[in-house]
């Protein structure tokens, strides 16, 4: 009996732990878009930093809980933001497995994409990726995608 009761608080610590992982990135994510539009790019880019780092410790402790799929959604769009494309749009390749890929969050994919592939050298195909973002429905996105297709214009020499 003392086993079993034993058993079932782990189990329902880890539980708790997971989930306060995956809150406490997706609350840094909102602090990295507040700071994103309020034109505070380090504290965006620590917050963005952060909650990769969460995330990825999520994902790497419970690879198969039935919120990985968030998990490695926030992980690949922060590293992404924060300037870590190649592990970001490895985790993006991961999260494209998992069946609940909404509308909603195929954007934040796109911008993510968008965003790497402007810092990669490539802003031709970041504003194909990010240009219809930019009229979304999501007002943080779309100010997200639209900074990073800016960028894009400006690198093609398209400042318009």
């Amino acid at each position: 009996m003392r086993r079993a009761r034993a058993l079932l608080i782990l189990l329902g610590a880890a539980g708790c732990a997971y989930y306060n992982g995956l809150y406490n990135a997706r609350g840094l994510v909102d602090r990295a878009e507040s700071a994103f539009r309020d034109g505070r790019d380090s504290v965006a880019l620590a917050a963005w930093r952060e909650a990769a780092a969460k995330a990825d410790t999520v994902v790497t402790r419970y690879p198969r809980s039935k919120w990985t799929d968030d998990a490695l959604l926030v992980a690949g769009v922060a590293s992404a933001f924060a300037g870590n494309c190649a592990h970001g749009l490895e985790r993006l390749a991961q999260w494209q497995r998992h069946p609940n890929a909404d509308q909603r969050r195929r954007e934040r994919v796109r911008v993510a994409r968008g965003a790497c592939l402007v810092r990669g050298g490539n802003p031709e195909s970041a504003l194909d990726s990010l240009a219809p973002v930019t009229r979304g429905g999501d007002e943080t996105l779309s100010q997200i995608a639209a900074a990073w297709a800016a960028r894009a214009a400006l690198a093609t020499g398209r400042g318009d």
